[in-house]
């Protein structure tokens, strides 16, 4: 189910939204998955249309990119999780990454 969000709350708020997302890829850079990046990754994308032209490649690029970082930084958590004598290792792995692309 779509979220849905008040486009005048959007767009009053873009910046501020932009702003808080950003603080939190510097938490994203250190390695630590923020709580809720996801869900704040999902409220800039509904943010992008009230950005101009000229500032929404660049935000959809970043957004993008720090999703695909959250996205592996997990995957690498679970994987390091997994006992090394884990016979089931790569079927653990290949599960893992089909629920994460759904």
């Amino acid at each position: 189910m779509a979220e849905q969000y008040n486009p005048a709350k959007l767009k009053e708020h873009r910046y501020g939204i932009l702003g808080f997302f950003a603080e939190k890829l510097v938490e994203l850079q250190k390695g630590k998955i923020p709580i809720g990046f996801e869900k704040n990754g999902v409220i800039l994308k509904e943010t992008l249309p009230f950005f101009s032209n000229e500032e929404r490649p660049k935000i959809q690029e970043v957004l993008n990119a720090g999703l695909s970082q959250a996205e592996y930084f997990r995957s690498l958590k679970t994987v390091n999780a997994l006992d090394a004598s884990e016979k089931s290792r790569r079927e653990v792995i290949d599960s893992f990454l089909t629920e994460a692309n759904k």
